[in-house]
C-alpha cells in the first residue's frame, strides 16, 4: 500500500469546520479519465454545516441516488480535495439489510469510508448503480485512487458515521422551512443530512 500508515492519513485539522458550499461540475473535463466515470453532474451539490464537536454534511439532488452519492462526494472532499484524485481505480460494492432510506445512507456511507479506512481508497467519483426499496440495499461503482500523502492534500479524517440527526427528505414531503439548515434545495429535489463523526 505504497507505505501509507494511518498515522500518514487527514488527521483533524483545527479550525476546518468552516462552512463551506461545493457545488460540483463536470467531472468529464479531465483527458484520459475513463469513459464510464464520465457523467455531467447538473444538480449534483453539498455544503458542509457546523455541528457541536461534528461536522453535518448536507447534500441533494434531483434523485434520491444523486443524494446518497452527493454525501459520499461531500464526505470525501472533507478529507481531501477530490480534484487531485484520479480515476485509477474501480470498486464495486454492494449495501444490504436496510430498512429504510436512512439506514440506506448510513451503511452506504459507511462503505465508503471502511473502503478508506482498509484500503486507503480516496473517492473521485461515485455512482449508485441499482437501489432497491423492496429489500432496501443498493449496488455502486467507485472511481479513485489509494491515498498519497505527497498528492493528497490532508483534511480532516472522519472517523465515523453517526446515525443521529441523519435524515433523508424526500421531494414531496411537506418540509417546512426551518426543516432545512443552510441552502434550500431547488424544488423537486431530495435533500439528506448526515452528521459525521470528525
Amino acid at each position: 500500500m505504497s507505505g501509507v500508515t494511518h498515522d500518514e492519513l487527514p488527521q483533524r485539522a483545527r479550525g476546518r469546520k468552516d462552512r463551506h458550499l461545493h457545488k460540483e461540475g463536470d467531472v468529464s473535463e479531465k483527458p484520459g479519465e475513463k469513459e464510464v466515470c464520465m457523467r455531467e453532474r447538473p444538480g449534483k451539490e453539498y455544503e458542509f454545516l457546523d455541528h457541536t464537536a461534528d461536522v453535518q454534511i448536507h447534500s441533494w439532488g434531483r434523485t434520491v441516488e444523486e443524494v446518497f452519492e452527493n454525501q459520499g462526494l461531500g464526505m470525501f472532499d472533507y478529507m481531501t480535495d477530490r480534484t487531485t484524485v484520479e480515476p485509477k481505480e474501480t470498486i464495486t460494492f454492494e449495501v444490504t439489510d436496510a430498512h429504510d432510506y436512512r439506514s440506506l445512507l448510513y451503511k452506504f456511507m459507511d462503505e465508503l469510508l471502511f473502503h478508506f479506512s482498509a484500503e486507503f481508497f480516496t473517492l473521485h467519483e461515485v455512482r449508485i448503480t441499482s437501489l432497491n426499496t423492496a429489500d432496501w440495499s443498493l449496488k455502486g461503482t467507485a472511481w479513485g485512487e489509494r491515498w498519497d500523502r505527497n498528492k493528497h492534500a490532508i483534511g480532516t479524517e472522519i472517523k465515523a458515521i453517526t446515525f443521529a440527526s441523519l435524515r433523508v427528505i424526500p421531494p414531496d414531503e411537506d418540509a417546512q422551512e426551518d426543516d432545512y439548515e443552510g441552502v434550500r434545495p431547488p424544488p423537486g429535489n431530495w435533500s439528506a443530512y448526515v452528521v459525521v463523526d470528525i
